[in-house]
């Protein structure tokens, strides 16, 4: 999704979700109703980031969500860490 094709509030949707740093949060985002494409790209993109730098709070159950509720490519990287971890 380009950032041009935004409205005002998906715009605000994304600004929120990039200031998140809470993995239980960005999940909310990917699997609730009220966040758009973008905002949930990255949500799905902070998570898979955030178990890479092996940040606090983060573990293969926001990985199995990444898989089950997000859009290519981050499903398919997210099933690619949980297939090396299992």
């Amino acid at each position: 999704m380009c950032y041009e094709c935004l409205t005002d509030d998906d715009m605000g949707n994304v600004g929120q979700v990039e200031r998140m740093s809470c993995a239980d949060d960005l999940v909310y985002v990917l699997v609730g109703e009220g966040y758009g494409e973008a905002a949930r790209d990255i949500a799905a993109k902070k998570i898979i980031e955030m178990w890479q730098n092996n940040a606090d709070g983060v573990t293969s159950h926001h990985l199995v969500c990444v898989s089950d509720y997000a859009d290519e490519p981050y499903k398919s990287e997210a099933n690619k860490i949980l297939s090396s971890i299992r």
